[in-house]
C-alpha cells in the first residue's frame, strides 16, 4: 500500500513538474523575443525581425498571436510597387521595433477584416513591451480613403510612412507583376493605354446627378484638398458634384485608385491624409534614395518614429533584408516607352513638389 501510495505521488510529481516544463519554456520563448539572437544566420529571403520574430507578407492568419498586442504605433502605408517591403524589413532589424505577424494586414481596407474588430486586428501584433514599438506595412492604404479615416479614428497618434518611386518605374513594377503573374496579356504600352482610357472614360462621361461621394469628401473635395495640401488655400467645396474640369480629373483619379496609373499619381493621394494628419506625422520618403543612401535614409526613419538610431550591427543586418519584387531587372520593363509616360507625369509631379515644399521643406527631395 505504501508503495503504492510512494508511485502514485511520485507520478503526480513528475506530471506537475513536466507542466511547469512545459509552461515554463512558454515564458521562456515570449521572454527569448527580447533577447537579440544571431542575426546573421539567416538567409537573405527571410523575413526576420531583430529578435527573430517570424512574420509573413500576406500570410497573415499563420503567425496570429494567440493574444491580442498593442495597436500599431506606425504605419508603411505604401506604394504599392514603390519599396515598402524593403522599408519595413529594414525597420524591424531595430532593437526597438518588433514587426506585426504579417506586414500587410490590410485590416483598415478590407470591410470583411474591419467588421472581425480591433480584437482580432491586435492579434496581428506582440505584447506590450515598454519602449518597444511596433507596426504593419499594406500598401493600398496610402490611395484608399477610407482608410486614412479609420486609421484617424482609431490610432490618431500613430505615424504614417510612404515610400514614393519614381511614378514611372513604379507604372512599369506594377505590369512586369502582372504579366508575372498571368494578370495581364497585353505589352506594356497597351496596358498603358488600357489604363489611360479608364481614367479618360470617367472624365469624359462624368455626370453631376451621378457624382460618387468618396468618404474623404465629407471634409473637401479632392480638387480642394488638392489645393490646401499645395499651396495652404481653402477653397470651397464642390461636393456634392464637380462644376469644373479640374475636379473632375481630380474625382476620377481618386475614384479609380486602383487604377495603375492613378496608383502613381501621389499628390492626391497625400493630400488626403494631410485632411487627417498634421504632417508632423507623415513622413514621405524618396525610395530611389532609400536604396541608395539605406543607412542614412533609416536614421531619419529611426528619428521620427522618436527611438534610438540604428547601431552598426542592426545597419549590418539590413544585408539580410528581402527588398520585395525585383521587377526592374526584368527584361521585359525595357519594353515601355518611358519617354511617354513621363510626358504624362510632368504636372502631375510639380503638384508632388508643391506639396512636398509646402509640408515639409526640410526635406530635400530632388526630381524625378
Amino acid at each position: 500500500m505504501n508503495r503504492l501510495l510512494l508511485w502514485c505521488l511520485s507520478t503526480l510529481a513528475v506530471a506537475g513538474f513536466y507542466i511547469y516544463y512545459i509552461q515554463f519554456q512558454q515564458d521562456i520563448r515570449i521572454e527569448s523575443n527580447l533577447i537579440p539572437q544571431n542575426i546573421y544566420h539567416f538567409n537573405a529571403t527571410d523575413r526576420v525581425g531583430f529578435y527573430s520574430d517570424v512574420y509573413g507578407v500576406y500570410q497573415c492568419r499563420k503567425f496570429l498571436h494567440k493574444s491580442p498586442g498593442k495597436l500599431p504605433s506606425f504605419f508603411v502605408a505604401g506604394v504599392h510597387k514603390g519599396g515598402s517591403t524593403a522599408l519595413y524589413g529594414y525597420l524591424v532589424k531595430h532593437g526597438l521595433v518588433r514587426p506585426a505577424s504579417c506586414k500587410e494586414t490590410h485590416f483598415f481596407t478590407r470591410d470583411a477584416k474591419w467588421k472581425m474588430g480591433l480584437h482580432f486586428y491586435r492579434r496581428h501584433f506582440p505584447p506590450f513591451v515598454s519602449g518597444v514599438i511596433s507596426g504593419e506595412g499594406s500598401p493600398d492604404y496610402i490611395r484608399s480613403p477610407i482608410a486614412v479615416i479609420r486609421i484617424a479614428l482609431t490610432i490618431p497618434d500613430s505615424k504614417i510612412l510612404f515610400a514614393l518611386r519614381d511614378p514611372v518605374e513604379r507604372f512599369i513594377s506594377h505590369y512586369v507583376g502582372f504579366d508575372d503573374r498571368d494578370l495581364t496579356d497585353l505589352s506594356c504600352n497597351a496596358f498603358w493605354k488600357e489604363s489611360m482610357a479608364e481614367l479618360n472614360s470617367c472624365v469624359e462621361g462624368y455626370l453631376p446627378e451621378r457624382h460618387k461621394t468618396i468618404p474623404t469628401e465629407s471634409q473637401h473635395s479632392s480638387l480642394a484638398a488638392l489645393r490646401l495640401a499645395e499651396f495652404g488655400e481653402l477653397l470651397p467645396s464642390e461636393s456634392p458634384s464637380c462644376r469644373s474640369d479640374t475636379c473632375i480629373q481630380r474625382y476620377c483619379l481618386t475614384l479609380h485608385a486602383e487604377n495603375p496609373i492613378a496608383r502613381s499619381v501621389y499628390a492626391d493621394q497625400i493630400a488626403r491624409w494631410l485632411l487627417y494628419f498634421p504632417s508632423s506625422q507623415l513622413l514621405p520618403i524618396r525610395s530611389e534614395s532609400l536604396f541608395k543612401h539605406t543607412n542614412q535614409q533609416m536614421q531619419v526613419v529611426a528619428n521620427f518614429l522618436g527611438i534610438r538610431e540604428f547601431n552598426p550591427s542592426e545597419l549590418e543586418a539590413f544585408n539580410f533584408t528581402e527588398h520585395g519584387s525585383e521587377h526592374h531587372s526584368n527584361p521585359l520593363s525595357n519594353t515601355c516607352d518611358r519617354n511617354m509616360m513621363s510626358e504624362y507625369f510632368l504636372d502631375e509631379n510639380k503638384h508632388l513638389y508643391n506639396i512636398l515644399k509646402k509640408q515639409w521643406s526640410h526635406l530635400s527631395w530632388p526630381h524625378w
